[in-house]
């Protein structure tokens, strides 16, 4: 009987916590790529039901929108499952490129300004996951 150490695996991890393998990201690094601000939030008709939950440290995901039909590199910005608005069109190319090839992005608040009730300006760091 081999008594050698077990390599730890994203599967093993999953079988341990009883999580879904996407749950399970023991070895993950997020590579800070840019900062701006969420593109859009003025056009996001439901962004009112989040937006007082929306604090600075929360992350958000980032969803391909390829069937755009003004901008086919088109990048949401979601927060439980609402959209709250959109990568800013002069850094989304780059970025849906590698969404398109399977790289995985995420994003942090940084800060939020509310005073202008019409557009909520959110601050985001745009990370890569290098899993």
């Amino acid at each position: 009987m081999d008594k050698g150490i077990i390599p730890l695996t994203p599967e093993l991890m999953a079988l341990i916590s009883g999580k879904d393998i996407s749950e399970v990201l023991p070895f993950k690094r997020e590579i800070f790529i840019l900062n701006d601000f969420v593109a859009g939030t003025s056009f996001s008709e439901r962004i009112g039901e989040v937006l007082d939950e929306l604090k600075p440290g929360i992350m958000m995901t980032l969803r391909r929108h390829p069937e755009n039909e003004i901008d086919n590199n088109a990048i949401g910005i979601y927060y439980k499952d609402i959209q709250i608005g959109w990568v800013h069109r002069r850094y989304n190319t780059v970025i849906a490129r590698l969404m398109d090839s399977g790289k995985m992005f995420t994003c942090k608040i940084v800060e939020k300004d509310t005073s202008n009730p019409e557009w909520p300006r959110i601050d985001v760091n745009i990370y890569m996951l290098d899993i």
